[in-house]
Parts: structure tokens; sequence; C-alpha cells
């Protein structure tokens, strides 16, 4: 059992392929030329796309949102985007109409700028949410294929990063 969110920060990404790769190499010694390029090709392609995204998403650096549940924490603190409430009190619990309050009060005495879920959830408490209080809602993809944008690994983050932006600028992302 492993944590299925690690993929939110690419520099995960980055370790697991290193290991990966040096896997590869210990159950298939004569793969070694093809795996080390491989991957030395994917960890440049990785390295170049986060240096790029961490300079388009430098204005979301110390930004305050709400999400629908904890499942995008690599993301969040890769980027330095605050986690400030949480819509659901429990992951795949539904939050009663007091939490929901709660989380309302919290948008402005927090300053929360927008509210996230993912698109594999339900995104009716946090589109409740994000009406009351008058900020966005954003899906994220959380893994590949989680949105139309997501096909592969960058663009996965590519979208990701975009989302999040369009909702600091007060667009609803669906």
């Amino acid at each position: 059992v492993g944590n299925p969110h690690i993929q939110g920060d690419p520099r995960n990404m980055q370790r697991a392929g290193a290991q990966l790769t040096k896997r590869l190499i210990a159950l298939d010694p004569g793969g070694e030329a093809t795996y080390s390029e491989n991957f030395k090709s994917f960890a440049g392609e990785l390295k170049t796309l986060i240096a790029e995204l961490q300079q388009q998403a430098a204005p979301l650096k110390g930004r305050r949102i709400a999400v629908q549940h904890e499942h995008s924490v690599y993301v969040l603190n890769w980027l330095g985007i605050v986690a400030a409430a949480t819509v659901e009190p429990e992951p795949g619990v539904p939050p009663g109409p007091d939490h929901l309050a709660e989380v309302i009060q919290a948008v402005p005495a927090n300053q929360i700028k927008f509210v996230i879920y993912a698109g594999y959830e339900d995104p009716s408490p946090s589109k409740f949410v994000a009406e009351k209080s008058g900020i966005a809602l954003v899906k994220v993809p959380v893994t590949v294929g989680g949105s139309e944008g997501a096909t592969d690994i960058f663009t996965f983050y590519r979208d990701t990063v975009e989302r999040l932006l369009d909702g600091l600028s007060g667009n609803a992302r669906s």
C-alpha cells in the first residue's frame, strides 16, 4: 500500500523514476543503456517543466484555498499553496450543514481565494461553498486522466497549474 497522491509533486516523479530505473536494470541488466537513457530524457524534460511551472505558478505561493479533500497535499506543498479549510471533515464523508457553515465562514476570515475538488469527486459540497462564498470552484485532475487536459504526466502538471491560476483569477474550472 502506497500513497496514491505523491504524483502531485513532480520532484517525487523524478525520485520514483530513478528508483524504477535502478530496479529495471537489476531485473534486466542487458537493458541498462536503454533504461538509463530513457530516464535521463524523462528527468531532463521534467526538470525543465518544473522550472517553467514554478515560475508560472509564483502568484499562487502563500495563497489560501479550500479543498474538498486532502488529495492535493503534494501539489499544494510544491507550489506553496495553503489549504486553509477542508470541505470534507473526514475522507469520503459528506460534510454536514454545521461543517459547511464553518467552511463558508472561514472563506473571508482566512482570505480563501477558491475551492478545489478532484475530478473523481462529487463537487456538490464544494460547489455549495463556492456559491455561498462568492469564490471560484476549480476541478483539479489529481492524476493523469483526471481532466481532459491531463493526458500524460507533463500535461497533468501543466493543466493543474493552469487550473489553479484560473481559480486565483476568480475563474471557475470544471
